[in-house]
């Protein structure tokens, strides 16, 4: 052996080799290394995610077709009215006249609903009570007024003044009773025209006309008396040139008067208000069932 071979066999000699414990780590350094590359992958798939949450959100706000504030509400039908979920925002959308608009159908609907039929009794002193006992006698709901106008001529009682027709519909009536102090003045004539002249300003609702009463106060062969038959029999031919207008008779008989004999007594007022409450009961049932757009004209 040379002297150059023993010099290269002492410096392998010298070489450190490496320890047990150092190969050991040198084999478990892939698995660290695998280890840190996930922890670090998962690292960045997070971040992309926080990105893409990122974008997409400032996206959405910037779209103006998707704004929080400009979502549909869900809108809805409450008594004719429409109202949504988001109901601040549409009063503020709507002006005052399209609300007042849209209340006004519910409120029309809501008032035809409630309507009752009306009755208006006008005469003189012969129409004393006999509302109260129309009103008595009726099986539905109804509006009935009386107004009295003592010793009053037929002119002074279907006075404008007194009463308002236009407030009558065709669902309604209207009753006169007098013409006792025409009759007995011998002003029988002015008396049929105030009575002419109220057909014609109550065409929009339905008329009866009760017959003048017989005088029992007074002889059968009195003039007044006379006259009293001849003022019905005209009554009733005046009723004949309008299609509203009815006469209806009452009972001549004593023993529907008063003992006196100028008034008629508690049960011929009975006698008086079934004979009304009959007609204005046809006349409720042409106008509501036969005819709902109105009553066609006769009671």
């Amino acid at each position: 052996m040379t002297v150059n071979e023993d010099v290269k066999k002492s410096e392998c000699k010298n070489i450190p080799r490496a320890s047990s414990s150092g190969r050991k780590r040198e084999v478990n350094n892939p698995e660290l290394a695998s280890s840190t590359t996930v922890n670090l992958q998962e690292r960045l798939n997070a971040n992309a995610k926080k990105k893409h949450n990122l974008k997409t959100h400032s996206e959405t706000l910037q779209h103006p077709c998707i704004r929080k504030e400009e979502s549909c509400p869900i809108t809805t039908l409450i008594n004719g009215q429409i109202t949504s979920n988001d109901s601040s925002m549409n009063i503020k959308q709507l002006s005052s006249h399209q609300q007042k608009m849209k209340q006004k159908p519910a409120k029309t609907l809501v008032s035809s609903l409630c309507r009752r039929n009306k009755v208006l009794v006008i005469g003189d002193s012969h129409v004393r009570d006999l509302s109260e006992k129309i009103r008595n006698k009726l099986n539905f709901p109804c509006n009935v007024t009386g107004i009295t106008n003592p010793r009053a001529n037929a002119e002074s009682i279907t006075s404008p003044s007194h009463f308002a027709a236009e407030n009558l519909t065709k669902n309604d009536l209207l009753i006169f009773y007098g013409g006792t102090r025409d009759v007995s003045r011998n002003e029988a004539n002015n008396g049929l025209k105030a009575l002419k002249a109220l057909a014609h300003r109550t065409t929009d609702t339905n008329v009866i006309l009760l017959e003048a009463p017989h005088r029992y106060d007074l002889s059968p062969s009195s003039c007044v008396n006379t006259e009293v038959t001849r003022f019905n029999k005209r009554l009733h031919s005046l009723a004949t040139t309008f299609n509203h207008v009815k006469v209806l008779s009452i009972p001549i008989e004593r023993r529907f008067h008063t003992n006196h004999g100028l008034h008629l007594n508690q049960r011929g007022k009975d006698w008086i208000a079934s004979n009304l409450v009959k007609k204005l009961g046809i006349c409720i049932y042409w106008a509501t069932q036969l005819h709902p757009s109105g009553y066609p004209g006769r009671i």
